[in-house]
């Protein structure tokens, strides 16, 4: 009887975190102030190093946020919650530059007002090169 009482209510906690795509993994107890993105970037033989830029809100209001050189494929920073970015990867090649942009609004929200399951958003900036 205890066992079983015990799974189930397991089971319904696990299952406050659990609306739609979001997994036990995905849910914070407090709502986070702040979180890592993820760049995913076209690293090869031609672009080992590539120059990143992290801007808040557009890129032409020019504030700039962090600035790096990549050499893997996917990197991850910790950024503020609540605001717009935009990012971009300058792929260079003797004179040539390819200049790949993205931007998403980085936030969160709580899936359910009854549970504390807050879920972040828009974490993912896909700077790779399309051919």
């Amino acid at each position: 009887m205890y066992k079983t009482l015990f799974f189930i209510g397991f089971a319904l906690m696990l299952a406050a975190c659990n609306t739609d795509d979001i997994s036990v993994s995905d849910c914070y107890d407090q709502k986070p102030s702040y979180d890592y993105i993820s760049i995913k970037l076209s690293v090869n033989e031609k672009y080992r190093n590539i120059p990143i830029c992290i801007y808040k809100d557009d890129m032409e209001d020019n504030k700039i946020v962090q600035q790096e050189i990549v050499n893997v494929e996917e990197w991850e920073t910790e950024l503020k919650l609540g605001e717009k970015y935009t990012i971009t990867a300058q792929y260079i090649d003797g004179n040539d530059t390819i200049i790949v942009v993205d931007a998403s609004q980085f936030y969160t929200t709580n899936s359910d007002e009854n549970t504390d399951c807050w879920k972040v958003y828009g974490r993912d900036f896909d700077l790779r090169l399309k051919f």
